[in-house]
């Protein structure tokens, strides 16, 4: 798994393996090996490019990704216990987008391996058990690394603009 990515602040490899470890723990299974690999190699780091789509999101058509959980402060286990209860219990947290919205994984079903996105602003005490403001980005994990690209500054103010109409 190839991913152009920049450190932000990277912990050592120990505490990121601390940090996975500690989650199948809290999660009582073991990860997928592809998503245990991105987890160890994409801790607290950001891609570049990092735009990416979201698939059927009243809200947007697309947002880019900030960076990746992970290791130290905003570690797996400590994101997982922050989201729970507001995000489904199958899907996992990976990552930041726009505005507090996250990048997730999703762990189980029939489509185990997608990414989706997580929209908090129509988030509310209805959604927190489904996935009614989640919206797919992915059917794998390589898929949308691979679909990752760059964001074009002027349809970002474009955006910033509507936003404050």
């Amino acid at each position: 798994m190839e991913l152009i990515v920049k450190e932000n602040f990277r912990p050592s490899r120990d505490e990121i393996l601390a940090d996975v470890a500690a989650l199948e723990k809290e999660l009582a299974t073991e990860l997928p090996a592809e998503l245990k690999n991105f987890l160890i190699e994409a801790a607290a780091t950001y891609p570049e490019p990092g735009g990416f789509d979201i698939l059927d999101c009243p809200d947007a058509e697309n947002d880019e990704c900030f960076g990746f959980f992970g290791g130290r402060g905003d570690g797996y286990l400590e994101t997982l216990k922050c989201y729970r209860g507001r995000i489904p219990d199958d899907l996992l947290p990976i990552g930041y987008g726009s505005f507090g919205d996250s990048i997730c994984y999703l762990l189980t079903g029939d489509e185990a391996g997608s990414v989706w996105y997580w929209n908090h602003e129509t988030e509310s005490p209805e959604t927190y058990a489904d996935r009614s403001n989640c919206y797919k980005c992915a059917d794998s994990l390589q898929e949308f690394l691979d679909g990752l690209y760059e964001c074009d500054e002027e349809e970002e103010e474009d955006d910033e603009e509507e936003d404050d109409e």
